[in-house]
């Protein structure tokens, strides 16, 4: 059986610094997420669309990922 996973995120963070500013984000209500110790921040694994995401993917029984860009993104 095929698993599709839809709307995980990824950012290409140089688009981001460069999009929009730390002033936006920060009026739109973005901050830093709380973390608990040992655990890993999900904003930090978002840019990685390579060997890291592929072997998660792997362990839990996804085949296809479709991937979005979340908030605060850059819009037209």
């Amino acid at each position: 059986m095929r698993v599709v996973t839809l709307e995980e995120h990824f950012t290409v963070p140089s688009l981001v610094k460069r999009s929009i500013s730390r002033e936006a984000i920060a009026k739109r209500g973005f901050g830093p997420r709380n973390v608990l110790p040992g655990r890993v921040n999900p904003l930090d694994l978002a840019p990685e669309i390579g060997e890291t995401r592929l072997r998660s993917m792997d362990e839990a029984g996804i085949t296809v990922q479709v991937l979005s860009p979340p908030a605060p993104a850059p819009t037209s």
